[in-house]
């Protein structure tokens, strides 16, 4: 237990610290700005948390990764909410979704090794 409240938090650690590089902000959260005209974003956003409600993680992280668009961090933006939100999620939810803390750092880390942060990070 205390292994997996160290990985969320170090997952939470590298979410802040790419909000802060890439955006100037200490928090991420994605926001429809206009719900008349969705952007490509705004529709993949909408899907992957249709996705999370029906707790199908795996199915969300895979459309995420199939969508990404290192051209524009408007998916990055995108993705690390992704990770933040499912970071958020009890060891048990992760478990009942078949997924694991690990899986969602080494996600998290693959996106940002995407947008060119080395794999040091």
């Amino acid at each position: 237990m205390i292994q997996q409240e160290w990985i969320a938090q170090q997952i939470q650690t590298l979410v802040q610290f790419v909000a802060r590089l890439f955006f100037g902000k200490d928090t991420i959260e994605y926001q429809i700005v206009d719900v008349e005209n969705l952007t490509e974003t705004d529709r993949l956003f909408n899907e992957i948390n249709r996705l999370l409600d029906d707790n199908k993680i795996g199915e969300a992280e895979n459309l995420l990764f199939e969508n990404i668009d290192q051209s524009d961090h408007r998916y990055l933006l995108l993705a690390i909410a992704f990770y933040q939100r499912i970071n958020r999620f009890s060891d048990e939810e992760l478990e009942d979704a078949d997924f694991s803390r690990d899986e969602v750092y080494s996600g998290l880390m693959d996106i940002v090794q995407e947008y060119g942060l080395p794999k040091i990070i």
